[in-house]
């Protein structure tokens, strides 16, 4: 098979930000999008697998928000369920604010402390804070009749909600939206959710390559997408490079076998995390390291590499494997993304993402291939190919931090 290039590799991310769009878990399009991961994978030899999950299937036709009769932008947060709701609103920033306030019945408008980061969901199953699960709470005790979440950022609608068990209608603005709400507090506002939530259902697909003994090297990136973003660098770029070292490692000849994993679920409902280990968790000790691309190749940065759960001699050896690519820089770790999966069940995990800062960049409409640069996406797939040459010989038990050695 020809050696894929970074032509090749950009068109993959032409086709599923541009041809298929955004890719939320349980939509159409993320299944296309499955479909079409499923044909690479087919393409350069790998037996394919899928581990399906069932998840909402939302749809959101309209959102409005008046306040005195005047129109703001709003985006209902994932997956609210439709509304039509009239009702004064009532200011809180902080904690304290939340559980002080008369909310009931009312439209409950989070700023501050509140919203600097999206709420962790009530039951997500990688982690949790007892603030998030505080503020979650208070909420759906009070049950104000819908929640208006403030986002920090100008112009910025990135959803501060997305629970599929959080039941109140609710909306994000952006923070010039939100001090018109803040100086008008008490004040009836009128929000309006034309929203629709089916069942439905989505499925990671694997790509796998069967070695000579049970070891093997996972690599990893997530094809899914919040609602409304194409979402080039996050994470379509990730995918591109993983179907690149589909192609680029199907003649190689290693003495462990690969696994390709491509994640319908990272962004939203968790069933990344929760499927996986359902699934192949039985298998996780005959991972010889695992490697996730999320976020690469971003034009105005430079790619960064970080090393979790893992033993000095696979760092020693990875490190070597790198030295030869002196514009891919080493960065602290990083929890956010699939390879924490494995890490915080034991597997050393290796993750690839890009310099520029995630805030500024992520999850937002205008997150097209223009952000994608083709020499990256190269350097990325040249990086992992010399990391698996260099390791795929070791043994699991080789990768593994020695019994009680401090852990990244």
């Amino acid at each position: 098979m020809p050696t894929p290039t970074s032509t090749d590799m950009l068109h993959h991310v032409h086709v599923l930000t541009e041809q298929i769009g955004p890719r939320m878990a349980g939509t159409p399009a993320n299944h296309v999008a499955a479909e079409y991961i499923a044909g690479i994978f087919r393409r350069a030899g790998l037996d394919v697998e899928t581990l399906p999950f069932d998840c909402p299937g939302w749809r959101c036709d309209e959102t409005t928000l008046e306040l005195d009769g005047e129109p703001l932008a709003a985006a209902a947060n994932v997956p609210s369920p439709a509304c039509d709701v009239l009702a004064p609103t009532v200011a809180v920033g902080t904690i304290a604010d939340l559980d002080a306030a008369d909310i009931t019945g009312k439209i409950a408008v989070l700023y501050g402390d509140l919203t600097r980061e999206p709420l962790i969901p009530l039951n997500c199953p990688i982690y949790n804070t007892d603030r998030d699960q505080h503020i979650n709470r208070a909420l759906l005790d009070k049950q104000p009749a819908a929640v208006i979440t403030i986002n920090p950022h100008l112009r910025d609608v990135e959803r501060r909600i997305e629970d599929v068990d959080f039941t109140l209608p609710s909306a994000t603005v952006p923070a010039d939206v939100g001090a018109r709400l803040v100086h008008r507090a008490g004040h009836p506002a009128h929000l309006r959710i034309a929203a629709v939530t089916k069942p439905s259902s989505g499925a990671h697909v694997l790509g796998l390559r069967p070695g000579p003994h049970a070891a093997r090297i996972a690599l990893m990136a997530h094809f899914d997408t919040k609602v409304d973003t194409p979402g080039a660098w996050d994470n379509a770029g990730g995918v591109s490079a993983l179907l690149g070292l589909a192609e680029r490692l199907a003649g190689r000849d290693l003495a462990c076998g690969l696994e390709f994993i491509a994640f319908a679920d990272e962004e939203t409902y968790s069933n990344d995390h929760v499927v996986y280990i359902r699934e192949r968790g039985d298998r996780f000790g005959s991972i010889l390291a695992a490697i996730n691309m999320d976020g690469i190749a971003h034009i105005l940065g430079h790619n960064t590499i970080t090393i979790m759960a893992h033993s000095a001699a696979l760092k020693a050896a990875i490190e070597r494997a790198v030295a030869a690519f002196p514009r891919v820089e080493w960065v602290e770790p990083w929890p956010q993304s699939n390879h924490s999966t494995f890490a915080w069940h034991g597997v050393p995990a290796i993750a690839l993402s890009s310099s520029v800062e995630w805030s500024m960049m992520r999850h937002q409409p205008d997150d097209t291939a223009l952000w994608i640069s083709p020499d990256q996406l190269a350097e990325v797939v040249d990086v992992v190919e010399a990391i698996v040459l260099a390791i795929h010989d070791r043994a699991p038990a080789w990768s593994r931090p020695a019994p009680g050695a401090a852990q990244t």
